[in-house]
């Protein structure tokens, strides 16, 4: 049996991200649409609640080594996020193996 260390999870998708953001900002009906939630009207409105939204994300779904390479571009892509989803998206991306290859522009 591997470690922990070498252990590995499925693809994070932006879904699952999703209902970790909304299990921590809102009690909500379970049908209702999280990924269309305004950030700013749950909280989420400044650097500090965008990292804490990462943090608990990267503890969730996260091997121990993800962490924020470059913070000021990670931070730029997270304030571009009006709604959920759209944060969910830009988390998602960081999850990946590849850490969404952030050495290219878009």
């Amino acid at each position: 049996m591997p470690a922990e260390t070498h252990s590995r999870r499925d693809a994070v998708t932006a879904a699952d991200i999703v209902e970790l953001i909304g299990s921590i900002l809102v009690d909500t009906d379970p049908a209702s649409t999280l990924e269309d939630l305004v950030l700013a009207s749950v909280g989420v409105d400044d650097d500090g609640a965008l990292l804490e939204l990462w943090d608990a994300t990267a503890e969730e779904f996260g091997e121990r080594t993800l962490v924020l390479e470059d913070i000021d571009v990670c931070l730029e892509a997270f304030r571009e996020a009006d709604t959920v989803g759209e944060l969910a998206q830009a988390f998602a991306r960081l999850c990946q193996p590849d850490g969404g290859d952030r050495s290219t522009s878009s």
